[in-house]
C-alpha cells in the first residue's frame, strides 16, 4: 500500500475541461508518473506548467476527461492525483 501524499491538490471542471493545482515536496519522476498516472484514467493532459524552488513543486495542468473516463467529480480526480503521488 503506498504512503499518502503531503501534497496539496485543487481540482476544477467546467464540462469536460478541468485544472489541477498541485503542491508537493520536489521528488524524481514525480511529473512523469503523474502524467502516466492521469492518462491511464482517461484524463487527457493538454496543458502544463511547472514551477519550482529546493524544496517544492508546483504543478499546473489542463485537462480534458476523455470519453469512457469513470472519473465523475473533482473529488475523484483529486483522490487519484493523491494516489498517484504517493506511489511515487
Amino acid at each position: 500500500m503506498a504512503a499518502r501524499s503531503s501534497a496539496a491538490v485543487e481540482v476544477s471542471f467546467v464540462g469536460v475541461y478541468g485544472s489541477i493545482k498541485i503542491r508537493s515536496e520536489k521528488k524524481q519522476r514525480q511529473l512523469l508518473e503523474l502524467v502516466k498516472g492521469l492518462q491511464r484514467l482517461g484524463l487527457l493532459v493538454l496543458n502544463l506548467n511547472v514551477n519550482t524552488d529546493e524544496e517544492t513543486t508546483v504543478y499546473f495542468l489542463g485537462i480534458k476527461i476523455e470519453d469512457g473516463c469513470k472519473m465523475t467529480s473533482g473529488n475523484d480526480v483529486a483522490t487519484a492525483v493523491y494516489q498517484i503521488l504517493g506511489s511515487v
